[in-house]
């Protein structure tokens, strides 16, 4: 297996190059903050921008986990990948993944600053500092549901590699819940103000009876029984209600809805 390393500080935009980087020499497959993207699918692992602290972040970038580090393995022998590309900080950090992962020596370093300006480096770290912004290597319906409540805005990038060959490099932006910026909550109180603010824009729902939610493992259920008026389809009308409140919650909150139960309890003149 040829084995290539991205080397960067944190924030230097390590991830943005990635797909573009692993194009350039040829990698099946990249190894970015604990996850294995292979084919831009995100396979296996467990991405580091989804733990709670920046300790346990590191943790997780390092594989320091046995069933963590085994679930990649695994998956890099199934898949017979035969080169991959490591995203760190440090050759230090690039080997110690390698090792962790059982992988064959790494033949290349490529420091950021090969691929990047110097502008586009600074620029990197601004958003990183300033805005807690990170980037995961993949398109965003692919990990959407494992960042509910923390996906930002999917971000899609041409670059041209030679007269004859570019590349589609999608990604998405995240903000994780280690973010310096510190962590949020949305209240029950604000989602519910959103929801009835769809119902009260439908001219065929005369009340809105009740709403009431809940959050499993970062998705949302909601349960809305309401009135309609005389007249309307009610089968369309509730699926373009169950529509309108996936895509007002999702848009605003990036908070994944799970299940949307629409109850008409009458009809009103």
């Amino acid at each position: 297996m040829k084995v290539y390393a991205l080397i960067g500080p944190s924030g230097s935009g390590k991830s943005h190059k990635a797909l573009i980087v692993a194009k350039m020499v040829g990698a099946e497959a990249i190894i970015d903050d604990g996850i294995l993207v292979y084919n831009s699918k995100l396979i296996a692992g467990k991405s580091a921008k989804k733990e709670p602290t920046y300790l346990a972040s590191v943790r997780r970038a390092l594989f320091m986990e046995e069933e963590h580090a085994n679930e990649v393995r695994e998956a890099i022998r199934r898949l017979s990948i035969k080169s991959i590309l490591i995203l760190a900080t440090s050759k230090q950090m690039a080997q110690k993944i390698a090792q962790r992962l059982e992988l064959e020596k790494i033949e290349r370093f490529i420091d950021i600053s090969e691929v990047s300006s110097e502008i586009e480096i600074k620029k990197a770290m601004t958003t990183r500092n300033k805005e807690g912004k990170h980037v995961v290597p993949v398109p965003t319906f692919e990990i959407k549901k494992d960042f509910s409540g923390l996906l930002i805005y999917p971000l899609r990038l041409f670059k041209r590699i030679n007269l004859n060959d570019y590349i589609i490099a999608e990604k998405t932006i995240v903000r994780p819940t280690f973010s310096y910026l510190g962590e949020y909550t949305i209240s029950e109180n604000v989602l519910i103000a959103y929801i009835k603010n769809v119902l009260k824009k439908e001219r065929n729902i005369a009340k809105i009876l009740s709403v009431d939610l809940a959050i499993k493992n970062n998705l949302l259920y909601i349960k809305v029984e309401l009135i309609l008026k005389f007249g309307c389809n009610i089968k369309s009308e509730l699926e373009k209600v169950q529509k309108e409140i996936k895509e007002e919650i999702e848009y605003y909150t990036s908070i994944n809805v799970e299940y949307i139960h629409l109850i008409a309890r009458g009809v009103q003149v």
